[in-house]
């Protein structure tokens, strides 16, 4: 599915681009690199997308995961955002809402182009096994191909 999806890619000379995995939590929101899943290892390895610079910059390729303030996320633009797992708690979903309200947010051009995909399903994006890799592929390309 994978080598098919980035054929047709090739063939219409697309490129990748940046994206950025975004799990957020109770308190806190996590960028997460190929090494710790999410479906990450697909994006970047597979696909073939790019993490962005300044995430390079703060040193995600040598610890995986950064952690940040849920209102951080609109600090790191990227081509495509992916957001796996969203907060549970009623704190973090209001800080959630203030961030996709803020001006900041929606003049990111993943935004303006709507190539933020809130995907919600962190039981589905948790595993790093096969079965689940295979399963947020199916995920993922639904997504990028809808």
């Amino acid at each position: 599915m994978v080598w098919i999806f980035n054929q047709k890619q090739d063939c219409q000379l697309v490129e990748r681009g940046t994206a950025i995995v975004w799990e957020i939590g109770t308190n806190s929101a996590f960028c997460i690199n190929s090494s710790h899943g999410r479906g990450s290892q697909i994006l970047y390895e597979d696909i073939g997308f790019s993490l962005p610079v300044s995430l390079l910059n703060h040193g995600i390729a040598n610890r995986g995961y950064i952690e940040m303030e849920i209102e951080a996320i609109k600090d790191y633009p990227a081509d495509y955002i992916f957001i796996t797992g969203m907060p549970s708690n009623p704190e973090g979903v209001e800080r959630m809402n203030r961030l996709f309200q803020s001006y900041s947010w929606r003049n990111m051009k993943a935004f303006r182009e709507n190539k933020v995909y809130l995907i919600d399903k962190p039981d589905l994006f948790y595993g790093y096994d096969p079965l689940s890799s295979q399963a947020q592929v199916h995920e993922l390309m639904r997504l990028l191909t809808s």
